[in-house]
């Protein structure tokens, strides 16, 4: 479907995905098609690399940064998923 709303003339630079549908390797067909993704993660066995260390979505909570944005955002961090792509990771009210 991405690849239908590229070639139509459309554009675009992000897809926005529902928790269901922010899995791994979904994510990494629309990065390799030069799109960002906006989505949801809900909790699953991924992994994310914060310096050198692979952590679990728990852990990547607790490590985040506050932020005092007034924008609704709590958290934010920097890391990289297993397929080597970054993600900038936040959490909100």
């Amino acid at each position: 479907m991405i690849k239908q709303v590229l070639t139509s003339g459309l554009e675009t630079s992000y897809v926005l995905k529902d928790s269901c549908f922010t899995l791994l390797p979904l994510v990494k067909d629309i990065v390799e098609q030069g799109l960002d993704v906006i989505g949801i993660v809900k909790e699953t066995k991924q992994r994310y690399n914060v310096n050198d260390k692979m952590v679990s979505l728990k852990q990547l909570y607790c490590l985040a940064v506050p932020v005092h944005s007034g924008k609704g955002v709590l958290h934010s961090i920097q890391t990289t998923i297993a397929t080597g792509h970054p993600l900038k990771w936040y959490s909100s009210k």
